[in-house]
């Protein structure tokens, strides 16, 4: 399937639409209930993929509490799965039996692993004529970490992101800045490209997060040129998607362009979304692995609903 249009959209369209399915993260974050709860009054098929780690920790046991009270059938998987997950959505999607599907996947809790490998399921579908899925993501209040992030553990392309373009271009390396030290440094020196790139949320959105990301990244932001250095909003995924990709089709030409999110969601959903409609583009990830440090993150109060239509067959 191709992508078609993305569009903002908000939680009070969503209760007004026929939805088919709704996919949540059954995890240890407090946020990760927020989004079936708003919609508790859905009449639609609910699944929560739930994660086999760390199942005692954060609000993990109250959550499944929860998304037992509200009806969804919990299906056990480890963060890093991929295939497994791109499966389970491909059987869904075969239950329906439907020409049009209305979905939406609340990656607020997610791992890039499973909402990459859903993305990647719609894309692949091949019988379904319409999918309109709409992608949630509850912002968390600011939490300081208390530990040190531990060591990279995975630096690689997200598998089915890997990229179709040949190798005999040099590499533009565009990286969206997390809250992490040393993982953005740790990718470019990994990946030495000749260009690099970086975004981060502008301050309007949560100026203590967004302070910190330019403070753990001083290193890196100082040795950039300042055209390298660019803003997004978290709560306006659209020209954050629009402006990526403008700025990406500009380097295709004459890079090999590598995406990284090592901070937001919504800049990662940006990310995958636009290696789906340009399959040249490979999409990286940067991880800690197992070691990665246990955040109990509380929602805030905004809500960020991104509707991306997906069409079998070519654009109009």
């Amino acid at each position: 399937m191709l992508i078609n249009s993305i569009f903002n959209s908000n939680i009070a369209s969503l209760k007004s639409l026929d939805i088919d399915l709704l996919v949540c993260a059954n995890g240890y974050e407090k946020r990760a209930v927020t989004i079936s709860r708003a919609l508790k009054d859905l009449n639609c098929k609910r699944i929560a993929i739930s994660f086999t780690e760390h199942k005692e920790d954060g609000n993990r046991p109250k959550n499944e509490e929860i998304f037992d009270s509200l009806g969804f059938k919990k299906y056990p998987m480890s963060g890093n799965s991929i295939d497994e997950v791109e499966s389970l959505i491909t059987r869904c999607f075969d239950e329906l039996n439907k020409n049009k599907v209305n979905v939406v996947i609340d990656i607020s809790s997610m791992t890039r692993n499973w909402y990459a490998a859903i993305i990647k399921a719609i894309s692949k579908n091949t019988r379904i004529r319409q999918v309109v899925v709409y992608f949630a993501y509850v912002p968390s209040v600011f939490v300081p970490q208390k530990d040190p992030y531990p060591p990279n553990q995975i630096i690689s392309p997200v598998k089915g992101y890997a990229g179709l373009m040949m190798a005999d271009k040099p590499l533009a390396l565009v990286i969206g800045l997390g809250d992490d030290e040393g993982r953005a440094f740790g990718l470019k020196d990994t990946l030495d490209p000749m260009k690099t790139y970086v975004f981060y949320p502008n301050l309007g959105y949560n100026k203590k997060y967004c302070s910190k990301v330019l403070s753990v990244n001083k290193g890196l932001i100082d040795k950039l040129p300042q055209e390298n250095k660019f803003e997004y909003s978290v709560t306006d995924p659209i020209s954050a998607f629009v402006y990526l990709e403008s700025f990406c089709s500009q380097l295709l030409p004459e890079y090999r362009v590598v995406l990284a999110s090592l901070g937001h969601k919504i800049f990662g959903l940006c990310c995958f979304l636009l290696s789906i409609k340009h399959p040249d583009i490979s999409v990286w990830r940067v991880s800690a692995g197992t070691r990665s440090n246990v955040v109990n993150y509380h929602p805030g109060r905004s809500r960020v609903i991104v509707g991306v239509e997906f069409l079998k067959g070519n654009k109009k």
